[in-house]
């Protein structure tokens, strides 16, 4: 068990050396220092989560315009761009992980 925990070590400390751990968290940081933009950053990130959860009915559409307009007025504020750019490259790049790993370990259940 040690080994795997040495490897996930590994794995984690060549993951935060990435371009895109780096960027990620830069943006993070520099979007914490403005408190109100990031309230409102995360709000909206907090509604588009809701959303991808329940969306269902005729109020989809309705909604699905709604965060639109408001990412894109958070989005003309470069930091926010910059933020959500960067946060969606680091998502990716964890699903891409997620979906590389499960390939891998895959077993056949037939």
């Amino acid at each position: 068990m040690d080994e795997m925990k040495d490897a996930m070590r590994q794995f984690l400390a060549a993951l935060k050396e990435t371009e895109t751990y780096k960027n990620y968290e830069r943006y993070k940081e520099l979007l914490s220092q403005n408190p109100e933009l990031k309230q409102k950053v995360d709000s909206y990130r907090e509604k588009n989560y809701v959303f991808q959860q329940r969306c269902n009915g005729d109020v989809i559409f309705e909604e699905a315009d709604n965060l639109l307009r408001e990412m894109a007025e958070l989005e003309k504020e470069p930091l926010v761009h910059e933020f959500l750019r960067n946060e969606l490259a680091y998502c990716k790049m964890i699903q891409n992980i997620k979906d590389y790993f499960l390939n891998a370990i895959s077993v056949d259940f037939d």
